[in-house]
């Protein structure tokens, strides 16, 4: 009976190290997302824009940023939602994203500096949400998700979704 499971132990973990290694090894073949543009314009609810550096250096500077108020459901989602911090950098992305605007969405979440509550949240957003999901290159989302489960390595949310993108960096069908 030991050696069965010993077996099956050795056998799962040479299976997980092969898998680690091929998502290794396309994701080493691939190019680097380049950094978010500084002078891509962001739009704001009120139609104003302003470019990306603008934005987040009147966001450091805790000037308010011209964002829609949250939906109702927006709202009960952040009240359920412990981790919801008020963020204008974090909440200006998630407009974007929910706006379709993916690009503008993209620049805002991975600008977001890693002492920030939301850094995580953002990181595996960008990672799964965004790249793997809905642009299809899982292959530049798997950093942003190994980033996000390095900041918050006991959220359960990470691990799904680190493990939804390297499943499709190894070209599974995961939702």
């Amino acid at each position: 009976m030991k050696r069965v499971v010993l077996w099956t132990l050795l056998g799962l973990t040479v299976l997980v190290a092969s898998l680690l290694s091929i998502v290794g090894a396309r994701v080493a073949g691939a190019d680097d997302l380049p950094p978010p543009d500084p002078a891509l314009p962001i739009v704001f609810a009120d139609g104003s824009s302003m470019p990306l550096s603008e934005a987040l250096g009147r966001a450091r500077a805790g000037l308010p940023l011209p964002v829609r108020a949250p939906s109702v459901r927006q709202s009960l989602a952040a009240d359920l939602d412990s981790k919801a911090v008020d963020d204008p950098l974090y909440a200006l992305a998630e407009q974007n994203r929910a706006d379709g605007k993916l690009d503008q969405a993209l620049a805002l979440y991975l600008s977001i500096p890693p002492d920030s509550k939301n850094y995580a949240r953002a990181r595996r957003i960008a990672a799964w949400n965004i790249l793997a999901r809905d642009l299809h290159k899982p292959e530049w989302a798997v950093k942003y998700a190994n980033e996000a489960l390095a900041a918050a390595p006991l959220d359960d949310s990470a691990w799904e979704d680190w493990a939804r993108v390297y499943a499709r960096t190894l070209g599974l069908p995961v939702q």
